[in-house]
């Protein structure tokens, strides 16, 4: 009894796994894709805020009110 549960199972494993083999094909649709075109990088300069054990704080070593910060 032991022996058919496992044939069945092992069938129909073998079954998926070859099935899923031929679905693996993309050569049904021809697709048309966008190409990439090359795009100068954006620099962004470099922000750093600091605080002190004091709590002053600063901006690119300026010193500033934390609540006059915006994100």
């Amino acid at each position: 009894m032991e022996e058919q549960v496992l044939y069945r199972i092992v069938t129909i494993l073998s079954f998926f796994i070859i099935a899923t083999l031929f679905l693996n094909r993309s050569d049904a649709f021809p697709v048309n894709l966008p190409r990439a075109k090359t795009v100068k990088p954006q620099l962004l300069p470099k922000v750093t805020v600091t605080i002190d054990v004091q709590g002053d704080s600063a901006l690119n070593r300026e010193p500033i009110q934390l609540n006059s910060l915006e994100a």
